[in-house]
């Protein structure tokens, strides 16, 4: 038994099943007899055996605003229902797992998917997968899955190096040193915008960040 939940997801050509809920002692089945499995904002698609969403025993709770192209394996999902698309091709990248940015790979959707602008506001992470703020620019509503369409990068934080939201007097004499010869720029990956020149302007707007925070006056 157990409980588990997969939101804000993109699953894509899985061998066996997509998602599969049944008896622990007969694999490829992924949850045991009396598990529950809430599903929200996510995909579902493509997957190359079973099917994509199949219960054998257990409980599937719909949260919402999936889609799952496989309408004959959907886990008791209705289209239309709860924002739910189902028997529709979601339209992602036939690329599959690449760098679409950000610090893992992704699925991006295709210009026209059925996905994009079909999430819940309420149920999407700030940002997607890959860090970028979701809507992305035009949209009123989030997509669904783990790829924020038409999301951009944000723009780096200048001296903060190790990317968490603020820049330190370490990070400060890492951009000296990068600026002097003694530190090689990989040292900063984080804290300096792709192509810039680590020198005393970019040096003081680190300063400027560290004293009044990330994107601060």
């Amino acid at each position: 038994m157990g409980t588990a939940t997969v939101s804000n997801s993109t699953i894509s050509g899985n061998g066996g099943y997509g998602i599969g809920i049944g008896i622990c002692s007969s694999p490829p089945y992924v949850f045991c007899t009396d598990s529950t499995l809430t599903v929200t904002n996510s995909i579902v698609a493509d997957s190359t055996g079973r099917g994509d969403c199949v219960i054998y025993s257990g409980t599937v709770t719909d949260g919402g605003h999936n889609l799952i192209d496989d309408a004959a394996n959907s886990c008791g999902l209705t289209n239309g229902v709860k924002g739910n698309i189902v028997g529709v091709d979601p339209m992602l990248d036939p690329a599959g797992l690449k760098d679409n940015g950000g610090p893992t790979q992704t699925i991006a959707l295709l210009p026209n998917s059925p996905a994009i602008e079909a999430g819940d506001n309420a149920s999407c992470p700030a940002t997607d997968q890959r860090g970028y703020a979701r809507p992305g620019s035009g949209h009123t509503q989030c997509s669904i899955g783990a790829y924020e369409a038409d999301a951009f990068s944000p723009e780096p934080c200048v001296g903060d190096c190790d990317g968490t939201g603020g820049v330190t007097v370490d990070e400060i004499i890492t951009l000296v040193n990068i600026a002097l010869g003694n530190t090689q720029p990989s040292a900063c990956p984080h804290g300096v915008p792709s192509g810039a020149e680590v020198d005393i302007a970019l040096i003081l707007q680190g300063v400027n960040n560290a004293l009044n925070g990330c994107g601060g006056g």
